[in-house]
């Protein structure tokens, strides 16, 4: 990725947090003309900075927007490259719900295009997976097409459904995935925000029982002692381990790993 001027990120996002008429019209012209070397712009915006000032507002944001992320404008044309043959080939496949003949002997015989014979016996989480897919498909279709109709701007104002269409078609390909690899009566796999999610719960409840314990006595004591059981099962059911410290401190507490 290219090298980010963090000094004029940050000078742009003052410039834009400035109320319009306090703006320093000058200054914002110039770091435009930083960025889209359009002088025809600069000298508009100079000598008529109150018709202007909104076009220059506008334009900064649009580069503040990639900036953020971390990226420039040849961030976004390397991404624009990557994404768009990756997505016409999934567009090439048919639709998830275009019906398909089961054989060449029987066409009136059809199915959906990747729906599982086993579909409807399957959890809601993984038939989920298909039936969001229909939508995901949508989308993208429409992302990739309004993005090619876009072809005569510049690659900042196609970002934001450039990045759109990256993200849903991504999400598109691990559901399939997920759907077709799923074995009937497995568990369901967790997405990994969810799994992240429980880790971070587990450990806060393991943190404020430990707490608990080193403050009590009895039955409140005996009870602090099961939920940090049960968080720390929680913590090694997802993956996660502990610490050797903490380890001794859970084995003090008469908590087996």
């Amino acid at each position: 990725m290219a090298n980010i001027d963090q000094k004029l990120t940050a000078a742009i996002q003052e410039w834009l947090n400035t109320p319009q008429e306090s703006r320093d019209m000058a200054a914002g012209a110039e770091m435009l003309l930083k960025l889209n070397r359009n002088m025809a712009m600069y000298n508009s915006a100079m000598r008529r900075p109150e018709k202007y000032g909104d076009k220059v507002a506008y334009e900064l944001r649009k580069y503040l927007n990639i900036r953020l992320r971390g990226m420039a404008v040849s961030d976004v044309v390397d991404l624009e490259r990557r994404v768009m043959p990756r997505v016409a080939e999934t567009l090439a496949e048919p639709a998830p719900d275009t019906v398909l003949p089961v054989d060449a002997e029987h066409p009136e015989a059809k199915v959906a295009r990747g729906r599982r014979a086993d579909h409807d016996s399957l959890p809601a989480e993984i038939q989920a997976l298909y039936t969001d897919n229909l939508d995901r498909r949508r989308r993208v279709d429409l992302l990739f097409n309004e993005i090619k109709a876009m072809s005569h701007m510049q690659p900042c104002d196609r970002f934001e459904k450039l990045h759109m269409l990256d993200e849903t078609e991504s999400e598109y390909r691990k559901a399939w995935a997920a759907y077709d690899s799923y074995v009937a009566g497995e568990p369901v796999p967790v997405p990994d925000a969810e799994v992240k999610k429980r880790l971070s719960a587990a450990r806060k409840t393991i943190s404020k029982y430990r707490s608990v314990y080193e403050k009590s006595a009895g039955d409140r004591r005996e009870a602090a002692v099961a939920k940090v059981r049960d968080a720390a099962m929680t913590v090694l059911q997802l993956g996660g381990d502990f610490s050797d410290e903490t380890r001794f401190a859970l084995k003090e507490m008469g908590v087996s790993l």
